[in-house]
């Protein structure tokens, strides 16, 4: 007596397969999609990191570069907190009694500045401190290089005309001088 066994109990049906199908799909499209995506992101962060670093390199030898770096950051995290405080008082004054999707559109609408603000302002804190550890490879006696200023001809031929008379003065002060002590 054999029982014979239905095999389709055992051969999936369509509504069995879309489920590792999608998965499937999902992972092949992330897998060619994503890793040029990543691929290119990191190539930007590079490069944004690389920018960065040679800004950070032109500035570090100018102790007033660094302080209005320093100060900038300052500036933005008080804005930021300014934002804060302003776009919380917003919100908590102009939602009350508003159906829920409009406190959420609010909400969103008065967090953008805050958000913004609060990236720009680690971007510059993030700056600030690459920047400060690259000052400090020089070490503390750096001094500011002001780069001379082309100047005419005319100019200088006036300074030099200027600079013997001054020294023709010394001279005949110093010989007078001179003329008087002997006298004495």
């Amino acid at each position: 007596m054999s029982e014979s066994i239905p095999l389709a109990d055992y051969i999936p049906t369509l509504k069995d397969l879309i489920a590792p199908i999608l998965i499937t799909a999902i992972y092949w499209g992330l897998k060619k999609v994503g890793i040029s995506t990543l691929l290119s992101m990191l190539g930007l962060l590079r490069r944004l990191r690389a920018k960065e670093l040679w800004k950070a390199k032109k500035l570090r030898t100018d102790p007033l570069a660094i302080q209005r770096q320093i100060t900038k950051e300052g500036a933005l995290f008080t804005a930021f907190s300014i934002s804060v405080a302003t776009s919380l008082g917003l919100l908590l004054l102009t939602t009350q009694g508003r159906p829920f999707v409009v406190q959420v559109v609010l909400f969103f609408f008065y967090m953008l500045p805050v958000l913004t603000f609060e990236v720009w302002w680690l971007w510059q804190r993030d700056f600030v401190d690459t920047l400060l550890c690259e000052s400090a490879r020089i070490g503390n006696g750096f001094r500011r290089m002001i780069p001379a200023r082309p100047q005419s001809e005319k100019r200088t031929q006036a300074r030099r005309k200027r600079q013997e008379q001054a020294n023709n003065q010394k001279k005949n002060t110093s010989h007078l001088k001179q003329v008087a002590r002997r006298m004495t």
